[in-house]
């Protein structure tokens, strides 16, 4: 049984891989990771941010403001897209074609249901 934090990390290394399945658990689990980690990494960057404004007001602090708003901003592209290659790795492994994410209360159907336990044309159940 894969653990939540190997189920993120795997998640995050296969941010870009389309192909494949995801089973159920590893899906929701690497779904909690990715919102932890963007909403933890979110709040640690205000505080930064915050204490930037509070030491220096200047030109310097406001470029710095601006450098965090834009990684911020990036972190939450890749935390999404990551999330959407483990929707369609998941929507793999119930037999579907990853287009039935743009289906949408069957792409849901599709998030919450069990598996197929053979091998299917995505690969072998991991």
């Amino acid at each position: 049984m894969k653990t939540f934090i190997f189920c993120t990390i795997d998640g995050f290394k296969k941010v870009f891989d389309f192909k494949g399945r995801t089973r159920r658990r590893n899906h929701w689990l690497f779904a909690l990771g990715a919102y932890l980690t963007y909403v933890l990494s979110f709040f640690v960057l205000v505080l930064i941010m915050r204490l930037l404004v509070v030491f220096n007001t200047g030109f310097i602090g406001s470029i710095f403001i601006w450098i965090f708003t834009i990684f911020s901003l990036l972190l939450l592209v890749f935390c999404l897209v990551a999330y959407v290659t483990s929707v369609i790795r998941r929507i793999h492994d119930s037999g579907k074609s990853g287009w039935f994410y743009l289906v949408p209360f069957y792409n849901f159907y599709l998030l919450l249901r069990k598996g197929e336990e053979a091998t299917n044309k995505w690969g072998v159940p991991n």
